[in-house]
């Protein structure tokens, strides 16, 4: 996902929003903030971000606002610390993988973490890949037969 492909899904969350086109005349500056945004973050905490800004009633609902430095880490803060799970978010959700995001999200909760706990996060995430893999090795062969 690249930054035009962002700013498109923000102009369709406007839309669904306002009922009508997102105008701007700083298209490339736009563009630009998207693309830091993904860089320091990851195309999943920013869509996931866009979509809370945009359920939240977003106000201002102006691009510059949402990906300036002084309101995006603090207002999607929550967002930005479940980075690393947030790409299994809309897998197939079996019973193991609801059950390993939870435990996951209690350690990202909890004030201190053990050396076991630490450890169990890390193998929480390689579980958490290998069952996305899966999914999507089945996925291929299921499109492409």
């Amino acid at each position: 996902m690249n930054a035009k492909d962002v700013k498109r899904y923000w102009n369709n969350k406007y839309y669904e929003l306002k009922n009508e086109a997102y105008k701007t005349d700083k298209y490339v500056v736009e563009l630009i903030l998207f693309k830091k945004l993904l860089e320091k973050y990851g195309e999943y905490v920013v869509i996931e971000a866009i979509d809370k800004f945009f359920s939240l009633g977003a106000k201002p609902p102006f691009v510059l606002y949402f990906a300036s430095s002084k309101v995006f880490p603090d207002k999607f803060a929550s967002i930005i610390k479940q980075a690393p799970i947030l790409k299994y978010k809309n897998m197939t959700t079996s019973a193991e993988t609801r059950e390993l995001m939870q435990e996951y999200q209690d350690y990202l909760n909890s004030f201190t973490l053990s050396d076991e706990e630490k450890l169990r996060k890390d193998i929480i995430l390689k579980r958490l890949e290998e069952i996305y893999e899966q999914d999507s090795k089945i996925s291929r062969q299921i499109l492409n037969p």
